[in-house]
């Protein structure tokens, strides 16, 4: 493998304008750049769009797609389609991340190459002081395993997954 991996995130966005400068934000203001940030506007009636151009405007790493509203795992392969990182990270358009996850998610990756690394998030709502933790074991942190394995040691009285908590090798 490279000493070098290229991170490309993939951001669906569709009517999300009081969240989305938080998220394009948080993706631009990387301690270790992203290699490439691909936003599919999958038909927005707000101003998602106008958003998502005046950032890509402003950040050379960005790419901007609009299609038709045809829903977010659509929005997501029209993503993967363009991706031409080593690693794919999905990132909800209403989700925003740390500073440092673009840096650790590429120094764990150049030592140990796996297919998928999950990482835990934090749910927060609009509700002041409202937070919910999305976790899983720690154990499970930066550990090898096959995908049977992690589900079974990750959820084992019931699974629960959501794109967004994976880095996928491409």
């Amino acid at each position: 493998m490279k000493n070098k991996i290229l991170l490309t995130v993939i951001v669906p966005v569709y009517n999300v304008e009081l969240y989305l400068e938080e998220c394009l934000e948080s993706l631009t203001s990387q301690r270790t750049q992203f290699d490439e940030i691909i936003i599919i506007n999958d038909g927005s009636t707000d101003r998602s769009k106008e958003i998502c151009e005046r950032y890509c405007g402003q950040h050379s790493g960005m790419m901007l797609i609009n299609q038709s509203n045809c829903g977010q795992g659509a929005a997501r392969n029209r993503g993967l389609e363009k991706a031409t990182g080593d690693y794919v990270i999905f990132v909800d358009s209403d989700d925003y991340i740390t500073l440092d996850m673009s840096g650790k998610i590429r120094d764990y990756l150049c030592l140990n190459p796996v297919d998928v690394l999950y990482y835990s998030a934090s749910m927060q709502y609009d509700i002041p002081a409202s937070e919910k933790a999305m976790t899983h074991s720690e154990e499970l942190d930066f550990c090898i395993m096959t995908g049977k394995e992690y589900l079974y040691r990750a959820f084992p009285e019931s699974y629960s997954a959501s794109a967004c908590l994976s880095v996928y090798r491409k």
